[in-house]
């Protein structure tokens, strides 16, 4: 599994960062006022959470599954051409043309004065290297399989509505 520590440490910081500031202007606010400023972080608190801890990349002995906000997606080596640092950040390319973007390693400034991109240089490495090393099979590619993470995109809609209700009874 690859994904950049720095920038999931720095997630979390900003998580549990949020979340107090939160806590403390609803705990002074009170009533409806409360309820919108706990709404608001929420929606901050999860995009942090779902923008710096879930995305990964996953080497496995038949695949490379990469995991982003709500998608994982699973490319058998047979279908990946090769796995590149491009210009807006790490990309697997499949034989078939299409490029999957790896969320856990775009270009930031963040990534860049935590870690830089050691992490995602392994990540190529190890995808890269099984890829070559997997036998290819003659005939046709097997299929990429993309997965949305229903309960994850559910939960932040759910979380988006309530925010703007919240919001949209304090402008009442």
């Amino acid at each position: 599994m690859f994904r950049r520590t720095g920038t999931v440490l720095f997630s979390a910081v900003m998580t549990l960062a949020v979340l107090g500031l939160g806590l403390r202007f609803a705990t002074q606010a009170g009533g409806v006022e409360a309820l919108a400023i706990t709404a608001v972080t929420l929606v901050i608190a999860s995009m942090s959470v779902l923008s710096g801890i879930v995305p990964k990349v996953v080497a496995g002995p038949s695949h490379v599954e990469v995991h982003n906000m709500f998608t994982r997606t699973v490319i058998p080596y047979e279908a990946v051409r090769e796995m590149v640092d491009a210009r807006r950040g790490v990309v697997v390319r499949t034989k078939a043309g299409r490029s999957v973007p790896v969320i856990a390693f775009l270009h930031s400034t963040t990534a860049g004065l935590l870690n830089g991109n050691a992490a995602a240089h392994l990540a190529i490495a190890a995808v890269n290297e099984r890829v070559a090393s997997h036998p290819h099979p003659p005939g046709a590619v097997p299929p990429i399989e993309r997965h949305v993470s229903v309960p994850a995109a559910a939960a932040f809609a759910t979380v988006v509505g309530l925010a703007v209700v919240a919001v949209s009874l304090v402008a009442v």
